[in-house]
């Protein structure tokens, strides 16, 4: 029998073996990959942190960071994770905050790690706070600000909440020969809950206000009552901030796009502004963004239904880059989904692969039981229907168990670089009866998915 021909034999009797075991022949989109930390899956083993955000590096690998409550004292936390495992965890304590919140990460042009967040010491009105790090190394660059770490008041008394909505960082030349490097941030101000302001503030890479922009306070505001929750920068070299609005009718949710002097852009939506008001809902907040290779724009989060189930829903809605929406993705430019038989799904996390679907992560109810929440990644085709190709059914579910009706959710979803999938969630654990913590987790799944978009975005050859 010549060579190929007994090859193909081979092939195919391996394949009625795999099938007649009931074990699948190729691992699926959505599966745990093993070659990560033995199973796939790594679950922090002691302390009380959990993960708020994740993102890549410049080299592909996945960040993650959040937030850390010990003997009455709060942490800035982050840790890099590599194919082999993570790696150490680095942490910084504000001294004397009584309040913390963890806004965005970003790299700048140096590959250095930029984190921005909102604090408050004792009773002092917030702040908002920046470090940045000498990455991949736990060392604070000295270069800002002298030691790493800045504050900034925000220059308007009275708000009783900051909340910074990301943070990014900029570099563009000015003539005749000056590479200008700016830390751009941007911040809601609420009093009693309610949207009150939206700012974008810049700093000077050393960490100093930027006084050249603005009034000279280094802060615009390019729309009010408005809560940015996160920025992005588009292709084109201009940044998105979405967040939620408050009107008549309940929040909704809005993108804008800017330049990097905070003035809007007249050919995106309306004015600058896209609102995203997403039919037969009481209120919308599509609070995570994701640009993609082709400039569309992913938002996500939750809708809830105003048909007096009270049920909530994870929704994701797709523009076109211009600020409409992109009608070729579920008919409508948005889609609403809860898993079966459940009464809330959220979506916490977004992301585009180059072939145009999208990646979320997030967490829904046990339809066993309410109180038990699952962490989930679930994924789109280009065209909103659910990618049954992906997990079981299209998704796939962390249900650690660690705690008794313990709450499990995914935060954050990337794409490595060479296309598999990471995954930043949190488990509650019980440390004693009655008594839990929350801890981190990370998986990686398997995708068959490889870039091809021709602009891998995030190595360092772009940078």
């Amino acid at each position: 029998m010549p060579i190929r021909s007994a090859l193909a034999v081979l092939a195919v009797i391996a394949a009625v073996t795999a099938i007649a075991a009931g074990v699948p022949a190729v691992a699926a989109d959505g599966d745990l990959d093993p070659t990560f930390d033995g199973d796939g899956l790594w679950v922090a083993t002691s302390g009380s942190h959990s993960f708020t955000r994740a993102a890549r590096d410049p080299e592909g690998h996945l960040v993650v960071y959040g937030i850390r409550f010990a003997g009455g004292s709060s942490y800035f936390h982050w840790r890099r994770i590599l194919p082999s495992g993570p790696q150490a965890l680095c942490t910084f304590f504000p001294v004397n905050s009584s309040f913390l919140r963890l806004g965005g990460i970003a790299f700048d042009y140096a590959g250095r790690l930029v984190l921005g967040g909102s604090l408050r010491v004792g009773t002092a009105d917030p702040v908002v706070a920046v470090l940045r790090y000498d990455y991949p190394a736990c060392d604070l660059d000295e270069s800002l600000d002298g030691n790493g770490f800045v504050t900034h008041a925000t220059g308007v008394p009275g708000a009783d909440l900051i909340v910074v909505g990301g943070v990014s960082t900029g570099r563009w030349f000015v003539p005749p020969g000056v590479f200008r490097n700016r830390i751009l941030i941007p911040m809601g101000l609420s009093d009693n809950g309610q949207p009150r302001s939206a700012f974008l503030l810049r700093l000077r890479e050393d960490g100093a206000i930027d006084t050249d922009f603005g009034g000279g306070d280094g802060s615009v505001e390019p729309v009010s009552e408005r809560l940015p929750t996160a920025i992005a920068r588009t292709l084109d070299s201009r940044w998105l901030v979405s967040g939620v609005t408050d009107d008549v009718s309940g929040f909704r949710s809005f993108v804008f796009k800017i330049d990097h002097e905070g003035v809007l852009d007249a050919d995106f939506g309306t004015a600058g502004e896209t609102i995203v008001n997403l039919p037969s809902s009481s209120e919308d907040r599509l609070t995570q963004l994701a640009v993609g290779g082709d400039n569309r724009i992913a938002m996500a989060g939750r809708t809830n239904l105003s048909d007096g189930s009270f049920q909530t829903q994870g929704a994701v809605a797709v523009l076109r880059a211009n600020g409409t929406l992109d009608t070729t993705f579920n008919g409508t430019g948005w889609k609403a989904w809860r898993r079966p038989g459940t009464d809330e799904t959220l979506f916490l996390g977004v992301a585009f692969q180059g072939d145009k679907r999208l990646l979320v992560a997030g967490r829904a109810d046990d339809p066993a039981d309410f109180d038990d929440d699952e962490g989930l990644a679930l994924r789109f085709l280009p065209g909103g229907a659910i990618d049954g190709s992906f997990g079981v059914a299209g998704w796939t579910l962390f249900d650690l168990d660690n705690a008794p009706l313990g709450e499990d959710m995914g935060v954050g979803v990337e794409l490595a670089t060479d296309g598999r999938v990471w995954l930043a969630g949190s488990t509650q654990v019980e440390v004693a009866p009655g008594e839990t913590d929350y801890r981190p987790f990370v998986a990686m799944l398997q995708n068959r998915f490889l870039f091809a978009d021709g602009f891998e975005r995030g190595s360092t050859a772009n940078w």
